[in-house]
């Protein structure tokens, strides 16, 4: 079986969850996270058809390096992406730092740089600092949904780093799988928080407390 391509399936859950609101409420924020989580999905399914012999691809880029290179560019980069959508960044704030954050993995990923996983944690921590009301929110009027969330995550962080030691196939696939889940669950959760504060797309005014 193909499980490390299989497993990207479940990318489609954050997309669909993405496109909807964005389809609802025009938030482009949401829109701007799909496409990226839909792209990064696509470049890691060409990148791992390498790890099986009998598939070949080498019709459009033609080299495995190519493919190597989007892929570790666009899987870090997503990650925050992703994190800066569900923290209610403001607009403005939210692309810059996207940009930001891509500019520093394409940088890092040609520099083949190896503190790239240092760099995400640090950077979604010190995010998630700078907006632990937003955290607060959600765990007060979601709490099941946000616990399951973060176990989910948790068990993604789990399968990433257990692969480099196990069965790769298996336990990256899960990776994939569980990565893909809790970033669903997390834009759900988004969605709905800008539902209950009855937040219409991008239009909004928050209060100084929430200026960032």
């Amino acid at each position: 079986m193909y499980w490390l391509l299989m497993s990207h399936i479940l990318a489609l859950v954050p997309c669909v969850i993405c496109f909807n609101t964005y389809w609802k409420t025009k938030n482009y924020q949401a829109a701007y996270t799909g496409l990226q989580i839909g792209f990064t999905a696509i470049f890691s399914v060409f990148y791992h058809t390498y790890d099986y012999d009998n598939i070949d691809i080498d019709v459009v880029l033609h080299t495995y390096d190519s493919w190597a290179l989007l892929d570790h560019w666009a899987s870090p980069s997503v990650i925050l992406t992703t994190i800066l959508y569900i923290l209610r960044f403001r607009t403005e704030v939210f692309y810059c730092l996207s940009y930001l954050c891509s500019i520093t993995f394409l940088v890092g990923t040609l520099a083949h740089s190896v503190f790239m996983e240092f760099v995400v944690l640090f950077s979604a921590g010190f995010f998630i600092l700078i907006k632990y009301r937003s955290v607060l929110r959600y765990l007060r009027n979601f709490p099941r949904l946000s616990a399951s969330g973060l176990f989910i995550l948790g068990a993604a962080i789990f399968c990433y780093y257990y692969a480099s030691i196990g069965d790769f196939q298996l336990w990256h696939s899960l990776w994939h799988f569980c990565i893909f889940a809790s970033a669903g669950i997390f834009c759900r959760i988004r969605e709905k928080i800008d539902r209950l504060l009855n937040v219409p797309g991008e239009t909004y005014q928050r209060t100084t407390t929430e200026s960032i």
